[in-house]
């Protein structure tokens, strides 16, 4: 818990807050497309309890979660089968992460509040100052909060004469780039495991 030494309790509260349903703003409209997107991932995975995985896709996947190991002590590769409570923490800890993304990483201004530096006597820090996204992960958040403001902005335009073809064009374009983020998310170089790649 090193990493939020010092850094003011509201302030991390509010970094990660996911918007109210029923919310009409940008970070809101992101989330319903994401949960959307979140949905068809896992009816892609896992389309009900005869769904078999191949073991090669299993085992790809359990890069992604900690091993099981079953009854037996041996290691169990990914179990393609997530109740309502594990869909509920997984998609959950995603929005917060946008979230967290969209309020701390993409603007340009700060969030938190600066604490000193304990490793370094040269004075404040703030977690913006330790965080690095790559100007491609940038560029597609951009992406995703314009499509996201046009969704809105049409939206309280066109309510009467909303077509659902173009909702569900604005819909797709921005599952998309939530995708693109998404995999540049996990291929981002970091600087643990000897600044390994995630993918």
């Amino acid at each position: 818990m090193d990493h939020v030494n010092g850094l003011r309790k509201d302030e991390i509260r509010t970094a990660i807050a996911v918007p109210r349903l029923g919310e009409e703003s940008n970070p809101r409209t992101i989330m319903d497309v994401m949960g959307s997107l979140l949905q068809d991932a896992h009816r892609l995975c896992f389309d009900g309890p005869d769904c078999m995985l191949t073991y090669q896709y299993r085992v790809v996947l359990s890069r992604f979660q900690p091993l099981q190991v079953d009854l037996t002590g041996k290691t169990r590769p990914f179990d393609p089968y997530k109740g309502p409570k594990s869909l509920a923490i997984c998609f959950g800890v995603a929005h917060r992460f946008v979230s967290y993304f969209s309020r701390v990483v993409a603007p340009d201004e700060y969030h938190f509040s600066p604490v000193m530096n304990p490793d370094d006597d040269s004075g404040e820090q703030r977690p913006e100052d330790i965080i690095d996204a790559t100007d491609e992960q940038l560029a597609v958040w951009q992406d995703i909060d314009r499509i996201a403001r046009q969704k809105r902005t049409k939206e309280q335009n066109d309510d009467k004469d909303n077509d659902d073809d173009d909702d569900e064009d604005s819909n797709n374009e921005l599952k998309e780039r939530l995708l693109e983020l998404w995999k540049l998310l996990i291929c981002h170089t970091t600087g643990a495991r000897r600044n390994s790649r995630l993918c």
